[in-house]
């Protein structure tokens, strides 16, 4: 077993498609989904103080902690690039993709990135954002 957990979401912002022709393109269903303007609200169903700078869905994708952050990430990788037409066009319009990585670490480690696995990221033009949490 390793000595982290994560959790790995693709976030998608646009600034002209709404929420479900941003699920629509990528053929996933949302966890969070906000129209630009509108009030947002936490996990918790309460409003927050903050209001949608533009359309946005996040499709939560993988919780783990048996396996290597850089295996999961390479297996959804693989799975999207089955989406790759649909994630193109909204990166070609103006939308911005990132595999959102929320990285609960116990103690000092860390994980290799091979250059495949980047390669993967940027043909599908996907960020990767880190959010290290430790204990």
């Amino acid at each position: 077993m390793s000595d982290y957990q994560f959790r790995i979401s693709l976030r998608i912002w646009h600034p002209e498609f709404d929420p479900a022709s941003i699920a629509a393109a990528v053929g996933l269903r949302p966890v969070a989904a906000y129209q630009a303007g509108e009030p947002m609200r936490g996990s918790d169903g309460q409003l927050l103080n903050m209001v949608s700078e533009a359309n946005y869905c996040t499709f939560e994708l993988a919780a783990g902690q048996s396996t290597p952050l850089a295996e999961a990430l390479s297996g959804i990788l693989t799975k999207l690039e089955s989406r790759a037409d649909g994630l193109a066009a909204l990166k070609e319009s103006g939308g911005e993709l990132e595999l959102f990585i929320g990285w609960f670490i116990d103690r000092n480690g860390g994980d290799t990135f091979p250059p495949e696995l980047l390669g993967q990221a940027s043909r599908l033009g996907i960020a990767l954002a880190f959010d290290v949490y430790g204990a």
